[in-house]
């Protein structure tokens, strides 16, 4: 079962691209976010809930990429729940590619 229709938003993306003003701040982020999955984890009566985030910050007037992760639940179903995660993802972006060269070849 899929968790949504996803829609590609370029313009909301390229905002949620800017990178943060230092690691601290993609740190705070990071936990406020996950805190509120928490939150919403409870109030929706999901009991496992894997979550992988990432973001750029700038570190030593670079960019840089950090990635953040946590579970919620009964951890002997954190590894299959990414694993199908990451099935799914893999199924979806091979399709994706496969359509847009069908379309493409059109």
């Amino acid at each position: 079962m899929s968790g949504g229709d996803f829609k590609p938003n370029p313009d909301l993306y390229e905002k949620m691209q800017l990178p943060y003003e230092a690691e601290s701040a993609f740190i705070d982020a990071g936990r406020a976010f996950l805190e509120a999955v928490r939150k919403l984890r409870v109030k929706h009566r999901i009991a496992n809930v894997c979550v992988v985030i990432s973001a750029t910050a700038t570190v030593a007037g670079k960019p840089q990429s950090f990635i953040m992760h946590t579970a919620y639940g009964d951890r002997s179903k954190f590894v299959p729940l990414l694993a199908f995660a990451l099935g799914k993802n893999e199924q979806e972006y091979s399709d994706a590619i496969r359509n847009s060269a069908r379309d493409g070849a059109r």
